[in-house]
C-alpha cells in the first residue's frame, strides 16, 4: 500500500515536471520562431559555436558564412539555440516531393505552423541491437503522427521536411531529447532545425 502510493507521487512529480518543461520551451520558441531559426540537439557539454557550425556545415542546409547563434535555453534535455539569419534548406539535389503530404496534419486554430528539417543517420548494427534491446517498452513518438511529410532526401545525412504546428514543435523537439523520436529504417534523428 505504502510503496503503491509512493510510485502514484513520483509518477504526478514526474507529470507535473513534464508539463511545467514544455510549457516553457513552448514559451521560448514562441518568442523566437518568426524572425529566426531555432536549432535543438540533445543536451550535451558540446560548445554553441561547434553546434552552430555544424548546423551551418551540413549538407542539407544552404547556411550562410555569416551568422549569429544565440543560446535560448539549455537545461538537463534540451538545448536550444537561434540562428539568424534564417536557414535555408538545400533543395538543389537529391531531395523528393510527396505527391502528397505524408502522415497526420491537423492545422492549429492559432496559425502557429512551422516548417522543420529533421536530420537523421543510419545506426551501426551493434547499436540498432542494444538500443532496440533497451527502449523495447518505452513509449515512441512516430514522426509522421505529428506533421505532414512534405519532401525527403536519401542518403547520408538522411533529411526530412515536415510541417506542423507550433505544438507538435515542442513535442518531437522533447521526444527527440528524451531518445523516444522514432523514424523508420533504423534511423536515428541527430538534429532537429525550424526554419
Amino acid at each position: 500500500m505504502i510503496l503503491s502510493a509512493g510510485y502514484v507521487v513520483l509518477y504526478v512529480v514526474r507529470l507535473l515536471s513534464r508539463s511545467r518543461r514544455r510549457k516553457m520551451y513552448l514559451q521560448t520558441i514562441r518568442q523566437v520562431v518568426q524572425k529566426h531559426s531555432i536549432f535543438i540537439k540533445k543536451s550535451v557539454s558540446e560548445k554553441w559555436s561547434a553546434a552552430a557550425s555544424t548546423l551551418i556545415q551540413c549538407p542539407l542546409v544552404k547556411g550562410s558564412q555569416r551568422f549569429t547563434h544565440k543560446p535560448l535555453l539549455e537545461d538537463d534535455h534540451i538545448a536550444m539555440m537561434s540562428v539568424e539569419p534564417k536557414q535555408v534548406v538545400n533543395l538543389t539535389d537529391g531531395w523528393t516531393e510527396y505527391y502528397r503530404p505524408q502522415g497526420e496534419y491537423r492545422e492549429d486554430s492559432t496559425h502557429e505552423d512551422v516548417v522543420l528539417l529533421l536530420e537523421a543517420r543510419d545506426l551501426p548494427m551493434f547499436d540498432t541491437f542494444f538500443r532496440t534491446r533497451a527502449t523495447r517498452y518505452m513509449f515512441k513518438y512516430q514522426i509522421l503522427a505529428h506533421g505532414a511529410a512534405v519532401a525527403w532526401k536519401s542518403g547520408s545525412p538522411f533529411g526530412i521536411i515536415l510541417h506542423c504546428t507550433l505544438d507538435e514543435f515542442v513535442t518531437l523537439s522533447m521526444a527527440f531529447c528524451e531518445d523516444r523520436l522514432t523514424m523508420d529504417e533504423d534511423l536515428e534523428v541527430h538534429s532537429i532545425m525550424c526554419k
